[in-house]
């Protein structure tokens, strides 16, 4: 049955595996590559085999990437663990790795489609978005679209630099993956946020944010 959301295993984000690809080495752009290609494979991934089959074409087109810049890409994930490629000729059998029975994490297919559609392939906001978002996800509480965590939790699972965790946020908000609000400091003194995440997650729908930018992180209302 079809369901609004994809998935991908949890045990990929406190494990760091993505996290590892963090653009060093001018890997920025293929790294941005990677993160997009494997969210367009979340979304279509068998729930049960963790496999989908998919044409260069129909990925290319979710991901508005480049073929060459699609080998990189799959090439950076495969070298992460994270993805088993069996490559044949221009439709190829992808399957997500990490993967533990029942224990994955959610991506709503509405939003997160509409935002790789958006021709970001430049930048280190651009990938820190990219890496913020599934740590996003993984710490999303099961029953809401809320996650809480301070800029250094998202620092720490997605090895994100601290001083490009707000510009990744920023890029989120404007994609219309996540609003978010400020709460009380934490016993550390780090200011924590509400981050709500657009999209459909086990049957409870909530608003898309619109993907253009309305007003900034610090003072969007919700």
């Amino acid at each position: 049955m079809s369901t609004p959301w994809g998935s991908f295993p949890k045990d990929v984000v406190p494990s760091a595996r993505l996290a590892a690809l963090t653009g060093a080495g001018n890997q920025v752009g293929t790294h941005i590559a990677a993160h997009k290609v494997y969210f367009a494979l979340a979304l279509e991934v068998n729930f049960v085999t963790r496999e989908v089959e998919m044409g260069m074409s129909f990925l290319q087109d979710r991901t508005k990437l480049s073929r060459p810049m699609l080998g990189k890409a799959t090439s950076a994930l495969e070298a992460a663990g994270v993805l088993k490629v069996d490559r044949d000729g221009y439709r190829n059998r992808y399957t997500q790795l990490m993967n533990a029975p029942n224990s994955f994490r959610q991506v709503p297919r509405f939003a997160t489609r509409q935002a790789l559609q958006m021709k970001l392939s430049r930048g280190i906001s651009v990938l820190a978005a990219w890496k913020l978002y599934p740590v996003l996800l993984y710490l999303r509480n099961g029953q809401t679209g809320d996650a809480l965590a301070t800029h250094e939790t998202l620092q720490r699972y997605s090895h994100v630099r601290p001083e490009h965790v707000s510009a990744g946020v920023s890029q989120l908000v404007e994609w219309g993956l996540v609003r978010h609000r400020p709460t009380e400091s934490n016993r550390n003194g780090h200011p924590s946020f509400v981050y709500r995440l657009a999209g459909t997650f086990s049957g409870m729908v909530q608003d898309v944010v619109p993907a253009t930018p309305v007003l900034k992180p610090s003072k969007v209302p919700f």
